[in-house]
């Protein structure tokens, strides 16, 4: 069985922790920076860790492959539930020790899915070199540090909720965290660099952009100017993005980060259904993978049946990825279902 370790004993777990990324979303619970939980094997010596953020970051460390039995039950009796009442769609767990097909073997009901995220290394000179390089910002746009002012416009009512998840207070956050966005003419903000977690003496980031804003290198300054005065406080910046997720890529490459490789994850969801009809949604529409998002859209299928809309969709996507005979066959279905 597994039990919860104190806070007073979390230095047991740094022999473990010692293998795996400086990640900071890790750290950030190992330091005290914000409240999560450790499950263990034993609270002395631990040989497996199970560490919840709180957040859909959990890592599973160490030797776990004969521990499958109670990472599945602190997942389903406790990170999922408390998923599920903060209105969040999944866990992303890091394993270490174990891959991710093991993982996804453990929860057959749950359908996780495996996508790994893009890691990176940043090179100063590099930044340095590609910022003289970046587009600069359109007539009327402007930096702006998000602080208590910034956070209270209504355009930052995502990000001001997003931050005070992650941090619990808008007062840890100006302590500890740091954040960046570009307005746009009409003082709006359009676009944000911020941090979502702070560890080990770095600071892990969150990039968006307004839909209608997109494609004109906003995103790009708000991590320029986020970098920038991370490196005035001698902060690391870690990156990481969804292996999918190609813009990503390019925007960490275009700020002086050097891809290294990937890191496995596992994504296990709370309702697997409506998790994959919107995991197809967001690879249709915001990566472009049209393939990729017709086979979530069959999972999703294979889960429950679908109605006329998600049917529809499905068609659509499929037509995008060149599969004539699958695009038919959901058009079939979205008509029956009308």
């Amino acid at each position: 069985m597994f039990s919860e370790l104190s806070t007073a004993k979390l230095d047991h777990l740094l022999p473990l922790v010692r293998s795996v990324p400086r990640d900071p979303m890790l750290y950030m619970v190992l330091e005290g920076n914000r409240p999560g939980q450790v499950f263990v094997d034993r609270p002395a010596n631990p040989s497996v860790a199970l560490i919840w953020t709180g957040m859909e970051y959990a890592y599973l460390i160490g030797e776990p492959a004969d521990h499958s039995a109670e990472v599945v039950q602190v997942v389903e009796q406790v990170i999922l539930p408390a998923l599920q009442e903060a209105g969040l769609d999944f866990i992303t767990i890091f394993p270490d020790g174990v891959s991710p097909a093991a993982v996804q073997a453990w929860f057959p009901k749950r359908r996780p899915v495996s996508f790994g995220v893009n890691s990176f290394t940043f090179e100063r000179n590099r930044f340095e070199r590609l910022r003289l390089q970046a587009r600069p910002l359109p007539p009327g746009y402007e930096r702006v540090k998000l602080d208590r002012q910034t956070l209270d416009q209504a355009a930052c009512q995502g990000i001001r909720e997003d931050i005070l998840f992650c941090w619990e207070s808008l007062e840890r956050f100006e302590a500890l965290g740091l954040g960046y966005s570009i307005a746009s003419p009409q003082g709006e903000v359009v676009s944000a660099c911020y941090a979502i977690g702070y560890g080990a003496e770095a600071f892990h980031i969150d990039i968006w952009t307004h839909h209608d804003h997109r494609r004109r290198g906003l995103a790009r300054q708000a991590a320029i100017a986020f970098v920038d005065e991370g490196l005035q406080k001698d902060r690391t910046i870690y990156w990481i993005n969804d292996a999918p997720n190609i813009a990503s890529r390019r925007l960490a490459e275009g700020v002086g980060f050097v891809y290294v490789g990937d890191l496995a994850t596992v994504d296990i969801p709370v309702y697997p259904h409506t998790f994959h009809l919107g995991l197809a949604e967001h690879f249709a529409s915001y990566l472009g993978l049209y393939r990729q998002a017709g086979e979530l859209y069959d999972e999703a299928f294979a889960i429950r049946a679908g109605n006329s809309e998600a049917y529809a969709q499905a068609a659509s996507v499929w037509r995008q990825a060149g599969d004539a005979a699958k695009a038919e066959m959901y058009r079939q279905k979205a008509a029956a279902a009308k």
